[in-house]
């Protein structure tokens, strides 16, 4: 195969004849001018214009040519004023003889596997020149060769010739031949690339993606490198400092730290030479060195925060444009959302708008995760909320609607306030939510859960107001006649039908239903519903004594009321109520002669939508959980043992539930009290009519939404009302989402903004094409690192308006400076603070081991110790310590069957949190492999891949397998052809297999992974906790593994477990897990934007 060259129109091979650039070797820099003997040609054809006596004149950036060396040349024709008709070099190499049988060997198996070269090897001295010969039918005499086999090997090696010493010295160093290929490709010149190699090994480093300071260096010194080279101290030097900015966020050490460092290298290597070495480099303006501070650090981050610093500079003494109607509108928003901001939030407001740069820290939320909200077909967790869904707002006369949210919330909370009655309310709010209560039936008020919870204690009688639980709904109607509303009802609670049809849509029996019943009540009853809705009905004593069963032709053939029953208008819910009691519910009086009314069955989503329907007709209604599972009850003397779950709807005609109504033996007043927020999140929406039904436990309630503490609304109003032209940002996708819902303005990455270019792998948007946006309204802005936050400030136009919005008590950005912290600290941009996050551990296992892991604090319960134990009230942390690896290997695989296969734990919702990437038994690699046999995935699409990675392996990718993204694809497409870059770390799922192409389903993308791109894909099961940083899954098995030692810290082991939502399984051998808590490998960012800032 002849490799293609971008740009060049001819392909040949041949001699140079004469140099006439460089007239002398010492002023060669790279280009030169020759004339070049063209003897033959291998892709397009020679212009009769330029070529005299076979030769041609080249010029161009190329290897500084020798006379009698064979070259292949890949160029394209122009026009030179100085050499008139010419080629310009796009690629060149010698074409040359490999010296040894060795070189000849590792050539050849850059090509070849290793048995096919030991056949070539065994059958003749000159394996290369029988392959270069084309001679197939001298070649089908090798062992393991036949005609197909000899014309591909024939393929493979054509015009590979030219790189077969870089192939031949790569092998043995370790090395691919698709590294050797990549460089190449940069230098244009397989001889370039070696001249280079041999004069610097450690240019590898930068060039050549997968080659890190470890490998780099151990090839230098096998190649002969001096322990004190020069180049070995520079290229150091350059890895240590990026190491740090990198994976740290520092832009600066001291100057003693990177002494000590350098000369940890070798003994040889002293501290005059280490020092002269960095002189040089200070000099030449590679590193910033402060002599008063000792601080060092690579110039280029230095740069960069100076140019951040310069930026925001920029922006913020601009003139700053007056705007309108602020009163206006914060009046106007204030009688949308029900209730008056404070002076403090008003003064925010003033504030962002007399500055053109602004840092908000503000929070947001009201309940917690396990809070239910309606989308018009069920009820879902509010934690659960996607973007587009309709929420269930109550309104000022007494009527519920489905509307879309102004805004979705969700941000960290700790701190949260319970409360629950026995049969009526059951709230999780967070401390600055207003509880809406009633005074009576016609007058409502809000107060602070803080203040209702004094009250409650304070005062005898407890607090006064009353919650209420229900209100009056409709949805837009269902197809039946309200006669065969009434029989479906029926059919429900007590119809059975033939299972051997149940996918038998078309046939006659599909609907045929059949009812058995005892209770003459029934009978009557069932009678008049057929004559009513006119259904034929046949009728007939049963076998079994007292028994009478009816056969009919359903309306519909369904046992449950599923989403589609949610679309019954007011009427047609009132219809149920109505006759659902007959048939599996009942009505009793008290002694007061108030009815009591219950409804009963073992299917979740009936009782789910009986409540939904009495709560929706004026009626307070909760759902009580009778898991009666095992337990034995009677009928003439037998004894039978329960099978399932019973739900009890009981339904009241008092619509309003008070505090003081609890008749729980243990106190009499409802307890209100302090509880953590079990995901560390609250949660909630804003409405127009400022009022929300939820669900939580089973009990609906009416509450105010959140809005209180955010200020972001009203500036988004007054943003439109002025004219402005503004954009939403952050950095993750699930971040701008949030902050959509919040303005009602469509939210984007960073990088969809600045328009992202994944085949230039540039942004489009910048300071020679700005953004036509005049505000811009970053959200997570401690999540962001400096380069991408430099790139967002060059492209805002000088008197672009930047409003940040973040959490100063968030974790940092993984990557370079501390923005947030350096922002707030240097005084010198505007900002308004407006609620605190209060930390606090109690119940969680999760947090109160990962705060003692972060302290230092062992969390064994003795040394040595083994066995499993679970920490926290909520039981969500479990460690399990074990005596040897194979022992945890063993722990793993028992931790995730009973996660999976036992509790029913999606794969998406569980993830193995390891150390290492690929060596060892506790290594992802392994583990992936292991988890994946675990699974029943289908057999019929799969597609194997072979890696080259250290070892030869090779993975089998099935329809559903989560894989794990490990290389940047900026150029990858969706299935409708559209750029999408992903990114190293995205999680993803096979969502099908065609042929070589593996689907992959990433952020809601269906994604194409072609056979050149299959090698950048690793099964995600089990990933390394570098990979995770800045990810959450609901299950984590986090691995300690004592193999990996140099990998363990406390950092590692807290990121690990708190990657953990619900649940958290750490397995490790007791002196891994000791270890890792004992050691510390992080320290505080130490950067100069702050003092850059404060400078201004």
């Amino acid at each position: 195969m002849q490799y293609e060259i971008e740009d060049a129109d001819v392909g040949f091979e041949g001699y140079v004849t004469k140099v006439r650039f460089p007239k002398k070797k010492e002023d060669y820099n790279g280009w030169c001018a020759f004339d070049f003997q063209v003897d033959s040609v291998f892709i397009g054809e020679i212009r009769k214009n330029t070529i005299k006596n076979g030769i041609i004149p080249l010029c161009g950036y190329a290897p500084l040519a020798k006379e009698n060396i064979r070259y292949r040349v890949y160029a394209k024709y122009e026009m030179s004023t100085k050499y008139g008709h010419t080629y310009q070099v796009c690629y060149m190499s010698s074409i040359v003889s490999l010296k040894t049988e060795e070189d000849v060997r590792n050539f050849l198996l850059t090509i070849l596997p290793q048995k096919t070269v030991d056949n070539f090897m065994e059958y003749t001295k000159d394996p290369i020149g029988l392959i270069k010969s084309g001679d197939i039918s001298e070649m089908c005499n090798i062992k393991g060769i036949g005609f197909t086999r000899a014309k591909d090997i024939v393929a493979k090696f054509k015009g590979i010739d030219d790189r077969a010493e870089v192939y031949s010295i790569f092998t043995k160093l370790g090395l691919t031949k698709r590294m050797a290929d990549d460089l190449i490709e940069q230098y244009k010149s397989a001889d370039s690339l070696m001249a280079d190699i041999n004069k610097n090994p450690y240019i590898l480093i930068e060039k050549c993606e997968g080659i890190g300071w470890s490998k780099a260096d151990n090839l230098a010194l096998k190649m002969g490198i001096a322990e004190d080279s020069e180049f070995r101290i520079k290229a150091y030097i350059n890895y240590f400092l990026t190491k740090i900015a990198e994976t740290e966020g520092h832009t600066w050490v001291t100057l003693q730290n990177l002494l000590s460092s350098i000369l940890g290298l070798s003994k040889v290597i002293t501290k005059d030479r280490a020092k002269t070495i960095l002189r040089e480099l200070v000099d030449k303006e590679k590193l910033h060195y402060e002599e008063q501070t000792k601080r060092i650090g690579l110039n280029k981050y230095y740069r960069l925060e100076k140019r951040i610093c310069d930026e925001l500079v920029r922006l913020r003494d601009a003139e700053v444009f007056p705007v309108k109607h602020i009163d206006e509108t914060i009046a106007d928003c204030e009688k949308t959302v029900g209730f008056e901001y404070t002076q403090e939030q008003k003064d925010a407001i003033y504030k962002i708008f007399k500055n053109n740069v602004f840092l908000l820290t503000a929070n947001a939320g009201c309940v917690d995760k396990d809070t239910e909200f309606f989308n018009g077909e069920k009820w879902k967790k509010i934690s659960e909320y996607k973007s587009g869904e309709r929420v269930l707002q109550y309104n000022e006369d007494g009527s519920a609607s489905l509307t879309k949210p102004l805004m979705y919330f969700k941000k960290p909370c700790d701190k949260l306030y319970h409360f629950e009655t026995k049969y009526g309310i059951n709230q999780t709010v967070c401390e600055e939510h207003d509880v809406l209560y009633w005074k009576n039936e016609n007058t409502h008020d809000s107060c602070k859960i803080k203040e209702i919870k004094e009250k409650q204690e304070l005062c005898r009688s407890g607090f006064s107001g009353k919650i209420k639980a229900g209100f009056s709904y409709g949805g837009k109607g269902i197809n039946l006649t309200d006669e065969e509303i009434r029989v479906m009802c029926a059919v429900i609670c007590d119809g059975s039908f033939d299972s051997s049809v149940e996918f038998k849509t078309n046939s006659h029996s599909y609907k045929y239903c059949r009812f058995h019943i005892k209770k003459d009540r029934k009978k009557e009853r069932i009678r008049k519903l057929f004559l009513d809705a006119k259904i034929d009905f046949k009728e007939h004593d049963s076998i079994a004594k007292g028994y009478t069963d009816f056969y009919i032709k359903a309306p519909m053939r369904t046992k449950i009321f599923d989403e589609f029953w949610y679309h019954c208008t007011n009427k047609q819910l009132q219809i149920i109520c109505d006759e659902i009691l007959y048939w599996d519910g009942s009505i009793t009086k008290t002694k007061n002669n108030k009815e009591k009314k219950k409804f009963s069955t073992t299917v979740k989503e009936n009782a789910d939508f009986v409540q939904f329907a009495f709560t929706s007709c004026g009626y307070r209604a909760t759902i009580k959980v009778d898991d009666r599972k095992g337990k034995r009850y009677f009928i003439s003397g037998k004894q039978y043992i329960r099978k399932s779950v019973c739900y009890e709807v009981f339904i009241s005609n008092n619509v309003f539930v008070g505090f003081g109504n609890d008749n729980r033996i243990c106190h009499k007043k409802t307890k209100i009290e302090e509880v953590k927020s079990e995901d560390g999140y609250k949660y909630c929406f804003m409405v127009e009519s400022t009022m929300l039904v939820l669900r939580r436990n089973n009990c609906i309630f009416v509450t105010h939404n959140c809005g209180k503490t955010t200020i972001m609304y009203p500036v988004a109003r007054i943003l439109r009302r002025n004219g402005y032209n503004f954009a939403s940002c952050a950095l993750s996708g699930k971040a701008s989402l949030n902050l959509s819902e919040t303005i009602g303005e469509e939210g984007k990455t960073i990088h969809r903004l600045l328009e992202f270019n994944g085949f230039t792998t540039q942004f489009d948007r910048d300071v020679n094409n700005p953004l036509e946006q005049n505000v811009v309204i970053l959200d997570e802005v401690s999540m962001v690192g400096g380069d991408l936050f430099l790139h967002l400030l060059r492209a805002m136009k000088t008197g672009t308006k930047l409003i940040m919005i973040g959490d100063p008590g968030q974790l940092e950005s993984i990557g370079l400076c501390n923005l947030i912290s350096d922002i707030k600290g240097s005084g010198k941009i505007a900002q308004a603070y407006l609620t605190k996050i209060f930390r606090q551990a109690q119940k969680s296992g999760i947090i109160t081991d990962s705060l003692k892991v972060y302290h230092q604090e062992q969390i064994l319960p003795s040394n040595g110790f083994i066995g499993s134990e679970i920490h926290g009230e909520l039981k969500d942390f479990e460690i399990i310590s074990k005596n040897t690896t194979q022992d945890c290997l063993n722990e793993i695989i028992k931790k995730f069957k009973k996660l999976h296969h036992e509790d029913k734990i999606s794969i998406d919702d569980i993830i193995i949190a390891v150390a290492k990437r690929a060596v060892g038994p506790l290594s992802a690699r392994c583990v992936n492999q292991i988890i994946q046999n675990l699974l029943e995935l289908p057999k019929n699409k799969v597609l194997t891949h072979k890696y080259s990675d250290q070892v030869l392996y090779e993975i089998t990718f099935h329809v559903g397998d989560k894989v794990l993204v490990t290389k940047n694809n900026y150029k990858a497409e969706t299935i409708e052809g559209i750029n999408y870059p992903i990114f190293n770390g995205n999680i993803g799922t096979v969502y099908d297999i065609c042929g070589d192409t593996l689907l992959l389903k990433i952020d809601d993308k269906i994604m194409l992974y072609g056979p050149g791109e299959i090698g950048d894909l690793q099964l995600g099961y089990a990933v390394t906790t570098h990979k995770l940083q800045g990810t959450g899954y609901p299950y984590v098995i986090a691995v300690c593994d004592q193999g990996s030692f140099n990998l363990l810290s406390k950092e590692h082991l807290y990121t690990e477990i708190t990657r953990a939502k619900k649940y958290c399984a750490l397995i490790g051998t007791p002196k891994a897990i000791t270890t890792a808590i004992k050691t510390t490998r992080v320290v505080k960012k130490q950067t100069y934007l702050g003092e850059m800032l404060a400078a201004t």
